[in-house]
């Protein structure tokens, strides 16, 4: 029975998300969204919320993805570690020392 299948992802990707674990609750929430989906049927409003927990699981990863890397941008600016290519990256321009200055 599908049932306690779904129940059981419902239940480990609600965990995962409380948590802050993106990854598990994107792998749970996907896999419940496609049993929902072969289960109730495109239309299903069951299946929609299933989506919107997967999307929700998505955007938080990706959030917390993006703050990371702007963390450590910062933090290689404030300590002057960004190498001549990433100057180049972050100014949008070539430096007289890098290697696409003409």
């Amino acid at each position: 029975m599908v049932m306690p299948v779904i129940a059981d992802l419902l239940e480990t990707g609600t965990r995962a998300f409380a948590l802050g674990k993106w990854e598990d609750a994107i792998d749970s929430f996907g896999q419940l969204a496609s049993i929902m989906e072969r289960t109730f049927g495109n239309e299903s409003p069951r299946y929609a919320d299933g989506l919107v927990m997967y999307g929700r699981a998505l955007l938080q990863h990706a959030i917390e993805q993006n703050a990371l890397l702007a963390e450590k941008t910062l933090a290689d600016a404030a300590t002057g570690n960004l190498g001549k290519e990433d100057e180049e990256d972050a100014a949008g321009v070539p430096t007289k020392d890098s290697k696409n200055y003409e």
